[in-house]
């Protein structure tokens, strides 16, 4: 549950930025807001978003106070299952390389990757290459 919740607040935290569509990052918003009820976390987590910058313990104090609420309501539980998958699954992907000349493309990308001392590209607009 403590893993779920972390997720959750990291999604939370980037509320102000995350994504175009933001229709899951709103709805976990909600429910989380409506569950924790008077429970300061949010609030703060929220306020200290707007002014640039939110502390660990801050993010700490909300995931715990997620997991609390998880752990004694299954529904909340489901629900809060339910969105954070929604929201992993719309994550960008990533990919990372290592080493020398070594090169990593993640996500919906396309265009040419050259690795070496005196590597050139040159593409000219509309000309696509066409194997013989």
């Amino acid at each position: 549950m403590e893993t779920l919740a972390r997720d959750a607040v990291k999604y939370l935290a980037h509320k102000p930025t995350f994504g175009a569509d933001r229709t899951s990052t709103d709805a976990l918003y909600e429910l989380v807001s409506v569950r924790l009820g008077p429970d300061p976390a949010l609030a703060v987590m929220v306020r200290q978003a707007q002014a640039g910058g939110v502390t660990e313990r801050t993010l700490r104090r909300l995931a715990d106070s997620i997991a609390e609420a998880a752990e004694s309501d299954a529904r909340f539980a489901d629900r809060l299952e339910r969105l954070v998958r929604e929201l992993r699954r719309d994550e960008p992907t990533a990919a990372t390389a290592s080493g020398e000349r070594s090169a990593a493309v993640g996500g919906d990308n396309s265009g040419i990757i050259s690795t070496g001392d005196n590597a050139t590209n040159t593409q000219t607009p509309g000309v696509q290459f066409r194997p013989r």
